[in-house]
């Protein structure tokens, strides 16, 4: 019988009675006393009995599914664990489907642990261990799944999450863990309350609480100063571009039409000069220097020439913080 999974055997009679999948596997075992034995194919069915969980996944959840994830041709529950390797965080996998769509892998900790299960008779979802409560000590707070913060400082010894976290001392407001490279980052004032960027292998999470206040846009032509400016809080660098469009009616020459040009690299340039200052940030527009009255950082230009007339363009945030108790 084409895909069969199971069959029980009954010497009253005898009567022999054999279950295709996913049905073998749903049903559930009643006592009968008159029963030899019965026989589940588990290739066939699309959970494994509790306890067997494959040992890279720390929960099982049987009929249900996660939306979403990336499609393979895995057709039974074993090719399926076995296909999702490097960069797999879980899979997803219903039998009710048809062969060539029953395995979904899921790639993401926000997949595997931010995306609600949607109930399938015949599904299944095996998946790694999720960040937030998994034993961080009680001042840390939510997650932030596939982000994170730029700099800091690197823990090399510490190659879980939760060992980051027993690293980050009074002090400390946050830590970065990357799951791929097993790397640690505590953060501190300068960078624990900067803004998070993507990264699919990383879990940040804060044990301070961050308010975010909008502080401006702006934008300063060729030769002037912009004063960043926050009532209170520090700095916060959002955004910055620098460099001129054509055709671009902002910070015209007197005369002439402006070449293009582009400085790829200043949003960590200006964030490198303003992030953690407080009340105020002093940025001038000037030819291969950003400077403020303390320093003088280099930039490189890109093919900015003073013909250019480029334009720095700025979007900031006012942020103040308090540490959890």
């Amino acid at each position: 019988m084409p895909e069969c999974a199971a069959f029980d055997f009954t010497p009253v009679g005898p009567t022999c009675t054999l279950y295709q999948a996913p049905i073998a596997c749903l049903r559930p075992c009643i006592g009968d006393v008159t029963a030899t034995f019965e026989v589940v194919r588990l290739d066939l069915c699309p959970f494994m009995p509790p306890g067997s969980i494959p040992a890279m996944f720390a929960t099982q959840d049987a009929g249900f599914t996660i939306p979403g994830g990336m499609a393979n041709s895995a057709n039974n529950i074993t090719a399926c664990v076995a296909a999702c390797s490097t960069g797999c965080f879980g899979i997803s996998f219903d039998y009710s489907s048809t062969a060539s769509t029953r395995c979904f892998l899921l790639m993401t900790m926000t997949a595997v642990c931010m995306t609600p299960l949607v109930p399938s008779s015949a599904g299944v979802v095996y998946r790694v261990a999720c960040p937030v409560g998994t034993g961080l000590p009680a001042k840390f707070g939510t997650s932030m799944l596939n982000m994170e913060l730029m700099g800091g400082t690197t823990v090399p010894q510490a190659r879980t999450l939760q060992s980051c976290a027993a690293n980050c001392g009074s002090s400390c407001i946050a830590i970065t863990f990357d799951t791929a490279s097993l790397m640690c980052r505590t953060h501190f004032s300068a960078t624990g309350c900067n803004a998070a960027v993507t990264n699919f292998n990383a879990i940040t999470v804060r044990c301070a609480v961050c308010n975010t206040a909008p502080g401006a846009n702006t934008t300063t032509c060729f030769g002037n100063m912009e004063t960043l400016t926050c009532a209170t809080g520090i700095v916060s660098i959002a955004s910055a571009t620098y460099g001129r469009v054509v055709g671009s009616q902002v910070c015209l020459p007197n005369m002439g039409n402006p070449p293009a040009c582009t400085e790829p690299n200043i949003f960590p340039i200006v964030q490198s000069i303003c992030n953690n200052n407080a009340g105020t940030c002093n940025v001038m527009n000037s030819i291969n220097t950003l400077q403020t009255a303390a320093m003088t950082i280099p930039i490189g230009f890109a093919g900015c020439m003073a013909d250019s007339s480029p334009v720095l363009m700025i979007q900031y945030n006012c942020v103040s913080k308090y540490i959890k108790s």
